[in-house]
């Protein structure tokens, strides 16, 4: 109804639309397309939400931005608190183990339901590793470094 549109939060308690005045809407038919919209309204619904953009204010005009993922600018996001950190923030992070042997950088957070999961990039090689305590020992944001302690087998 009045071209809103339901979106699936990566996390269903974020309030990060509550304030944003603007989203970006990625992908589309070139698959890199980036779009810069006005949000008119947004509301819960569950455990998404219903987004009205300033440019699609019918069901009709809203079907061309089905299926596309939403960002918003880094400075409308909230701050984070002691150890927490956002997953975007991951990317790119060397991952060395507890003795400081580079093993690679994180290529991706998964998303799996029972935890993330680090996708590491080492040379040719990608290596899945869960985010539990018995695996990831330390994140440090700031010194763009995560600190792991495989278990045998598990980077081979």
């Amino acid at each position: 109804m009045r071209g809103e549109l339901k979106l699936r939060l990566f996390n269903p308690a974020s309030t990060v639309l509550d304030g944003a005045a603007e989203v970006f809407l990625l992908g589309g038919s070139a698959g890199s397309e980036i779009h810069a919209v006005r949000v008119a309204g947004a509301r819960r619904h569950g455990r998404s939400c219903l987004i009205r953009l300033g440019v699609a204010d019918t069901p009709e005009a809203a079907r061309q931005w089905v299926g596309r993922q939403v960002a918003v600018r880094e400075a409308d996001l909230g701050r984070t608190a002691g150890a927490e950190f956002y997953c975007y923030q991951l990317i790119g992070l060397a991952v060395v183990d507890e003795s400081g042997r580079h093993l690679g950088h994180v290529r991706d957070v998964l998303e799996t339901g029972a935890s993330d999961v680090l996708a590491i990039e080492s040379g040719e090689r990608e290596h899945l590793v869960p985010m539990i305590d018995e695996f990831v020992k330390r994140i440090d944001v700031e010194a763009g470094c995560v600190v792991i302690r495989p278990i045998e087998g598990l980077l081979d």
